[in-house]
């Protein structure tokens, strides 16, 4: 039983960290795109604050001419990221699930092992000290007959 309660917890716990890295990878490229983004727009702060610039012709700079064509094309793509995000979230759930599960099985599974290894160990201790106290009364009347 601990072999097979060892296995599912170690296969649950696989299980549970491959989506995890996946959604884990996904936030970092999300991230690191909004970083990417705002320190090309930090260059700009000064001259939209007094005026200089205004957002449309930074939007030409940064982006293109067709930025109002291509904003209305990332629609579709922001709704498929959308349901991406949502799938992303799903995932995690099921994986932190996944994971808790099977740490939870191999840590149980360790603590029955080692437990059936305090149980015979204790027995085999238990039987190495009989064995002692029988074989120290014998030495001991064997003495004690050997001195009358």
């Amino acid at each position: 039983m601990p072999k097979k309660t060892l296995i599912i917890g170690l296969m649950l716990l696989l299980i549970g960290s491959a989506p995890y890295a996946w959604v884990s990878a996904q936030k970092n490229k999300g991230v690191r795109l909004q970083v990417e983004h705002r320190n090309k727009l930090s260059i700009y702060y000064d001259e939209l604050v007094t005026g200089k610039v205004d957002v449309d012709s930074l939007a030409d700079a940064s982006v293109g001419k067709a930025w109002q064509e291509k904003l209305d094309k990332n629609q579709t793509q922001l709704d498929k990221y959308k349901e991406a995000k949502g799938s992303r979230e799903l995932a995690l759930v099921i994986s932190i699930f996944c994971g808790t599960a099977g740490g939870a099985l191999l840590a149980w599974s360790i603590l029955m092992w080692m437990a059936g290894w305090l149980i015979k160990a204790s027995v085999y201790l238990k039987k190495t000290i009989c064995n002692a106290l029988i074989q120290y009364r014998k030495a001991r009347e064997e003495n004690r007959a050997a001195d009358d």
